[in-house]
């Protein structure tokens, strides 16, 4: 790309050529002439987030921390004092909440927007009569871009009519059901690299185009140009494509495919700058003006988990400061393209992820958002593994006995039994009543988020305080057991295989100590429910009863007895859950039948157990009639009739909550497992018993970071947790963004 054929600045546009090709010529005659260079990175069949967080972990290799891969996309990387997980490029430190609000663009602006910061001229709507109003009042051209989103997807530039707005407004649709209708800025498009506060990178994408060469035609252009790029480690899938926009940006120009541009003239297929619609990116870190630069500090600064992020900024000019050009905050993105820094298609590559990783570990250590961190030098790790190994060998703690259990008085929830809610929905029903004590009005949920007002602003919070990485860990089994393994933390492995991996799962039951749980991974309505088998022998024939609906099956370890589970707000234990194998007391009146249906009963009149997606399985005569018993016969009193052996609630178990003291042993362990993860402020631990030839222990068998809090708040007997208060009292202290 040389400058020799970009616009100088004191020449008017080329005749057909806009205001925005007129701002990249004049930004790119700025430049030196730019070399494309040539790369000898092998990118080892990762795509482009995978590749993200492979050469986060070769740089931090390089820098002499320990890498431990937990997946392609997530691993912890530690120093001789710090341990940090990071999810693609993403750091346990960034907040869910944060994520989110960087993820929609109207929730960004009006966050930049109350802290001082310029952002585009333009409003929020859902149709394309306000997107017509919003088009009258702002004045055109306008750009119509989805809320969410990312890649140039759905965004339409330079809407000049409103016969092509309503064009916009269809395909921004098509990937949000809200879009923002906004001035459309004729400028270049830069994204910034803030780490630690720093800008530390910065580059203009340039959107695709070809530059003519007085012989070959527009499609052969993008051809030789595909082959360029392919040649990039990390944009060799994202090549240019003719589609049906940049056709008709060629027609508008008297262009077509065939069309032959004259030497140096550089032909715009469309004016979307994202690399990933075919745009070039070109390293302007040593070009860019130091106020742009602190502009996009700025807006790092607005997201206080924000560790790192890629800043998109609007400018008319690459060598003004903001206040002497129009220039506006387009985006933020928390998980940036940082290899991009590494890659660019012209000008000098910047050592990115090792910039990231000297943030986090080295010069901008100091200013990570704070956190609680797990040490994880040798002599912690030895030490970790003796308490493990120690814990291991000790049977599993006392805990109240199954005697105890069944003993525990039925819960009359009154009026919420009548609700009608789904679990979900009685959460956010019931902490909207306990946030209403912290002083907020008008509370309202809206997927991940929580809106409502408090001292007459509108404010917004996450629902769990959840972080990315942790989110995406706990739902990733195979990378959160080898996370549990590494530590030396027992767990009940769990294994999703397709029907037709049979053979694997044999594979699986045959190395590892049983009982095993089969079941349909998502079920359908004439599905079986779960099978407990003692023997590989007997895998086989759970697995054909099965329902041929769904599409894979889960093996999974099952407890020996009763699964534990522990709600953990801020750290304490909240609630305590046992999910007992389901049974029937006798009383020495009722008869089995009558004694079912008292069990039918009580389960329908449970907030939570009546309205979990499936229902309890009750034993018929068949079953009955293998231990010699009727549905009309009578239990003596105190006789235990044993349900099924499941402790999944979905399939029947009962949960009988307890308020009394959690011994130190299962306490520690779940304390250990919750600082692995990355400290979560909410969270349940579910511990199962388990036992592997002569030694019992506890292994952890689910971890979530958005727990329903229903099933602590109304198990079906025993006590029940305060849940919402304690996560009522979370949320009011929690990271919040102030909107108005």
């Amino acid at each position: 790309m040389s400058s020799a054929a970009a616009q100088k600045d004191d020449q008017p546009p080329a005749a057909g050529s806009s205001l925005f090709e007129a701002h990249i010529d004049s930004a790119l005659a700025r430049l030196p002439k730019l070399e494309a260079p040539t790369y000898r990175f092998d990118p080892d069949g990762h795509q482009r987030k995978g590749l993200d967080a492979e050469m986060l972990a070769r740089a931090a290799r390089n820098r002499g921390l320990d890498v431990l891969p937990l997946g392609s996309t997530l691993q912890i990387i530690s120093s001789e004092t710090t341990t940090l997980g990071f999810y693609q490029n993403m750091c346990w430190t960034l907040s869910a909440l944060d994520r989110v609000v960087t993820n929609d663009k109207a929730l960004t602006k009006r966050v930049l927007t109350k802290n001082g910061l310029p952002v585009a001229i333009g409003d929020v709507v859902d149709n394309a009569d306000d997107a017509v109003a919003v088009f009258r009042s702002v004045g055109g051209p306008v750009v119509v871009k989805p809320i969410t989103g990312s890649g140039g997807k759905g965004i339409t530039v330079d809407v000049r009519d409103e016969a092509q707005l309503r064009d916009a407004i269809r395909y921004a649709a098509e990937h949000s059901e809200r879009f923002l209708v906004e001035e459309c800025i004729p400028s270049i498009d830069l994204r910034i690299m803030v780490v630690a506060g720093q800008a530390v990178a910065a580059m203009m994408r340039v959107p695709a185009h070809v530059t003519g060469d007085g012989r070959s035609s527009i499609a052969e252009l993008v051809e030789r140009k595909n082959v360029f790029r392919a040649a990039n480690p990390y944009h060799r899938e994202s090549l240019i494509e003719l589609t049906e926009e940049a056709e008709r940006r060629l027609a508008d120009r008297g262009l077509s495919q065939e069309s032959v541009p004259e030497p140096g003239t550089r032909v715009f297929l469309h004016y979307k700058a994202n690399m990933s619609s075919g745009g070039d990116g070109v390293d302007v870190t040593s070009a860019i003006d130091p106020g742009i630069l602190r502009l996009a500090e700025q807006v790092t600064q607005c997201f206080t988990t924000a560790h790192h992020a890629g800043v998109d900024i609007l400018a008319e000019r690459l060598d003004r400061p903001p206040g002497e050009q129009k220039c506006v905050t387009c985006e933020v993105n928390c998980n940036n393209d940082v290899p991009i820094h590494e890659f660019p298609h012209f000008g000098e590559p910047l050592p990115s992820c090792d910039r990231e990783i000297d943030g986090y570990f080295f010069s901008g250590r100091d200013r990570l958002p704070m956190v609680r961190e797990l040490r994880r030098t040798r002599s912690v790790r030895t030490s970790l593994t003796r308490v493990a190994h120690r814990i291991r060998r000790k049977p599993p703690a006392r805990l109240p006995s199954n005697e105890w259990l069944m003993r525990q008085p039925i819960i009359d929830a009154g009026e919420e039994a009548t609700a009608g809610d789904l679990p979900r929905a009685a959460d956010q029903r019931q902490v909207r009543r306990a946030l209403a004590e912290h002083g907020f009005e008008d509370v309202r949920y809206h997927r991940k988020l929580i809106f409502a007002r408090r001292d007459g602003r509108e404010v917004v919070f996450e629902r769990a305080r959840r972080s990315i990485f942790t989110t995406q860990l706990v739902g990733n089994r195979r990378a959160l057991e080898v996370l549990l393994d590494d530590a030396g933390v027992p767990c009940c492995r769990r294994v999703r295989f397709r029907r037709d991996e049979l053979a694997a799962a044999k594979e699986l039951v045959k190395h590892r100590a049983g009982p095993w749980n089969v079941r349909a991974a998502r079920t359908a309505s004439d599905a079986h429910g779960a099978f407990r088998i003692a023997r590989i022998e007997s895998l086989e024939r759970a697995w054909s009863r099965i329902s041929a609906h769904s599409r894979g099956l889960i093996v999974e370890q099952a407890p020996e007895s009763n699964t534990w589970r522990l709600l953990l707000v801020d750290g304490v234990i909240s609630g305590c859950v046992a999910c007992r194998q389901p049974a029937v007391a006798g009383d020495g009146a009722a008869t089995i039948a009558e004694l079912l249906e008292r069990k039918r009963a009580q389960r329908a009149a449970n907030p939570y157990l009546r309205l979990y997606p499936r229902q309890q399985r009750m034993p018929g005569d068949r079953y009955l009639s293998r231990r010699g018993l009727s549905r009309s016969d009578v239990l003596p009193r105190g006789e235990v009739l044993p349900l099924s052996k499941t402790t999944d609630v979905s399939e029947g178990a009962d949960t009988v909550g307890y308020r009394g003291e959690v011994d130190d042993e299962i306490r520690l362990r779940a304390e250990r497992v919750l600082a692995l993860i990355g400290h979560p402020p909410l969270a349940a631990v579910t511990f199962a018993g388990r036992r592997e030839g002569e030694e019992h222990h506890w292994a952890v068998a689910d971890v979530t970071v958005d727990p329903i809090l229903a099933e602590f708040a109304w198990p079906s007997a025993g006590e029940g947790s305060p849940a919402y208060r304690d996560v009522a009292a979370l949320l009011s202290s929690a990271q919040h963004y102030v909107l108005e």
